[in-house]
């Protein structure tokens, strides 16, 4: 895991299954019903957020507008029915940093002067050739 560029963090908690761990089918259930929510909520607009579900723990991941809409998929995740906990990897412009400068240059004159034309290559044309028919006697041949 250390030779991974860009990783924020590594959670190495792995729980012993227990008997009353969810099975597959109830963790897809789980997943649709994030799912569903986030798409009827439309006040979430930023798409797509990558939902995971390990071992009872939701995992959110994705680029969002800003808090308040960060706030709102964690409402939605924490109020589904048999969660452990919710981690958010959800990143918005409030915690990038400085804004990003807009760098812009010019011309240098000699490239705003009109250049010569060049002249395109003259390729030689392909002879024509004739076309043939096919013509087909019996068409339910194939068949």
């Amino acid at each position: 895991m250390k030779k991974v560029d860009n990783k924020r963090a590594v959670i190495s908690r792995l729980y012993l299954k227990e008997s009353n761990h969810k099975n597959f089918l109830e963790r897809q259930a789980m997943y649709a019903e994030i799912e569903a929510q986030l798409m009827a909520d439309f006040e979430v607009t930023s798409s797509p957020i990558d939902v995971k579900i390990v071992q009872e723990d939701i995992i959110l991941m994705g680029v969002i507008s800003d808090k308040k809409e960060r706030d709102r998929i964690m409402a939605h995740a924490l109020s589904t029915s048999g969660v452990n906990r919710v981690i958010s990897y959800l990143y918005h412009s409030e915690i990038a940093g400085p804004k990003p400068r807009t760098m812009s240059a010019e011309l240098a004159p000699q490239f705003l002067t009109a250049s010569k034309k060049r002249k395109k290559p003259v390729r030689p044309k392909a002879p024509k050739q004739k076309k043939s028919k096919i013509v087909v006697l019996n068409p339910d041949c194939g068949r």
